[in-house]
């Protein structure tokens, strides 16, 4: 939460202004102070491209070496400019005041007058061997700040330490973003409205700028536009709605999908499973970290925070047919946020059985532990013993007659297991496992080679 203000307050006095230009600008025997302003012979108008150039004769500050120029600006009160300086020169703009007090030290340069005068625009070399050529591009902010929002709307506004509040009016039952950028501090939110409502955000937009976003009824708002630390600066304010058709249910049915929006703590949801198969149950969201959790008949449970895609939540497994609970959550409880969850059927033929055959294959799924299976072999030869899975990493074992004992974790391909030997007639036990030990799809083929 680390944004580094642009502008830097704090009252220096004339011993800066001496080490900034390297000698005395009043002396002992003189009551007439001449003031960085005054000494400013080039003027600085806005909206008016300057040329300048660091060279071995500008002015020295004697505090680094570095050379710098200084520029007369005249400012109106509650005047706002922006200073650009262009060019290949390592530069560094600051503003002082008649006083000499330094205002503000950034580039770009952003500065609202409080008061009418002249200041001084100062470049100066970030080194001592910064020199060359250089353009001051500078120009008018102008704000439109009314203290009162809209759907949609966009404001920019001037923060001066203090919060800044603002009254939205919401017509219309929905979903409503608001965001609040700015180049020059740590952005935060307050929002707050009927019934007690109060949404807050420091860091939740792009670049850790705030971003709320939630269903907001009918009603006057009010939103406090502050920084995470008292700082100065420009910054936007953006609302809009959002175009979503929020899915009211709390019953999930197979092969759809529905838009859901949490509030805090999780949602549950009843899920009911007419056929045996196998199903995939998806939670996604772009504001939560989502976490999924599944329980069900004869003690089924599952839970995941991020098997899918994007680090989202994906439960997949062999459900029985019966009613199952589903409840969907946020890794960091406090999150609000739009998700949608998604059950597929996978149409996967799970083969109901304990024996394997030579020439054939099965799928099956891993629940927990191990499978074991009886596997026949009329003749002696060479055979092979394939099992693989995208979802687990594949452990074979076959124990069979006179001790014969052979195991496999990544001998197949991509990275599966595979078992390949001279088999005697005989009953075989194949062992088939997880390496981790988790859940999952896989099959298993016999060849004779």
């Amino acid at each position: 939460m680390s944004k580094a203000s642009s502008l830097v307050k704090g009252a220096l006095g004339a011993a800066t202004v001496t080490m900034l230009a390297g000698c005395p600008l009043s002396t002992p025997d003189s009551d007439t102070r001449v003031t960085i302003v005054g000494s400013s012979a080039d003027k600085l108008v806005v909206g008016e491209r300057l040329r300048g150039e660091l060279t071995t004769q500008s002015p020295l500050n004697v505090k680094d070496g570095s050379r710098y120029q200084s520029y007369r600006l005249s400012l109106a009160e509650g005047g706002l400019v922006e200073i650009e300086i262009d060019g290949s020169i390592e530069g560094i703009m600051s503003l002082y005041d008649d006083q000499d007090e330094l205002l503000a030290s950034a580039s770009p340069l952003r500065f609202r007058a409080e008061e009418s005068g002249d200041y001084a625009v100062v470049v100066s070399g970030a080194t001592a061997d910064s020199y060359g050529p250089f353009k001051l591009v500078s120009r008018t902010i102008e704000l439109n700040d009314t203290g009162e929002l809209s759907v949609p709307g966009s404001t920019m506004g001037w923060l001066q330490m203090e919060p800044r509040t603002y009254t939205l009016t919401v017509e219309t039952a929905g979903a409503y973003q608001i965001d609040m950028t700015s180049g020059d501090f740590d952005t935060k939110l307050v929002l707050q409205g009927p019934n007690g409502y109060r949404a807050e955000d420091d860091d939740g937009g792009e670049d850790y700028n705030a971003s709320l976003d939630d269903i907001l009824a009918p009603g006057e708002y009010t939103l406090t536009a502050t920084s995470y630390e008292r700082s100065t600066g420009l910054y936007t304010i953006d609302i809009s709605s959002m175009d979503i058709d929020i899915t009211d249910t709390d019953t999930l049915e197979v092969d759809s999908e529905i838009n859901a929006w949490m509030r805090s703590g999780s949602d549950t949801y009843s899920l009911t499973i007419e056929t045996e198969g196998v199903y995939q149950i998806d939670m996604k969201s772009t504001r939560l970290d989502s976490v999924l959790v599944v329980e069900g008949p004869d003690g089924f449970r599952a839970e995941d925070d991020d098997g899918g895609d994007n680090h989202n939540s994906r439960i997949t497994g062999a459900f029985q047919p019966g009613v199952y609970r589903v409840t969907a959550r946020s890794y960091e409880e406090r999150s609000t946020g739009l998700y949608t969850i998604e059950i597929s059927n996978m149409d996967i033929d799970i083969t109901d059985t304990d024996t394997l055959e030579v020439g054939s294959e099965i799928n099956a799924w891993m629940r927990s532990g191990s499978d074991t299976y009886s596997l026949t072999i009329e003749a002696e030869g060479v055979y092979q013993i394939d099992m693989k899975s995208t979802r687990l990493d594949s452990v074979l074992a076959v124990e069979g007659p006179d001790g014969f004992r052979a195991e496999d974790d990544d001998g197949g391909d991509n990275y599966n297991s595979r078992i390949t030997g001279t088999f005697q007639p005989g009953v075989y036990r194949v062992t088939a496992r997880s390496y981790e030990e988790n859940g999952g799809i896989y099959s298993l083929s016999v060849q004779h080679r």
